[in-house]
């Protein structure tokens, strides 16, 4: 499949860390694979990027500080993530972004094209959306699955960072 990265995600050698992992159970028996040998040398951009300093090196993750992680938290956030949250809804990907493996490869889909107004929505409006609405327009995404508070609660953070 890859290494583990800095980062803590699988890097693949053609898709860089920019996949999803499953499992599928059969009775097939399969022979493993050779492990790759690559690595992150002594890169640390990813680390030394992250916003929170979540990364903290050897593929190891503090999610308690991982912006990802708070922007689908329920209630409240502690003032010192507020800021470095900025206008984040949902996720973040800093580290992949700035991931030297990941240069050059294409993260778009055919099958995957979304509305403007769903990639960046409007945020008034959002923030007045009943749980019907939400769920009609935002449903069929990954980060609907934690509701409306913490998106709702994440658009107040981003407003309050417009000048």
């Amino acid at each position: 499949l890859g290494f583990t990265g800095c980062n803590g995600f699988v890097i693949h050698p053609d898709l860089g860390t920019w996949t999803y992992l499953g499992e599928m159970l059969v009775s097939i028996p399969f022979e493993p694979d050779d492990p790759l040998l690559d690595s992150c040398g002594d890169c640390t951009i990813c680390v030394d990027r992250c916003p929170t300093g979540a990364l903290v090196g050897n593929g190891q993750l503090n999610s308690q500080k991982c912006i990802s992680f708070l922007t689908q938290t329920k209630g409240y956030l502690p003032d010192e993530y507020r800021y470095k949250i900025g206008n984040r809804l949902y996720g973040c990907d800093t580290c992949q972004q700035v991931c030297p493996k990941n240069r050059g490869i294409n993260t778009e889909h055919d099958d995957i094209v979304l509305e403007p107004e769903i990639l960046k929505p409007r945020l008034i409006p959002l923030l007045q959306m009943s749980n019907k609405e939400f769920k009609n327009t935002y449903g069929h995404l990954a980060g609907a699955w934690r509701g409306k508070k913490p998106i709702q609660r994440n658009a107040i953070i981003a407003l309050a960072h417009f000048n």
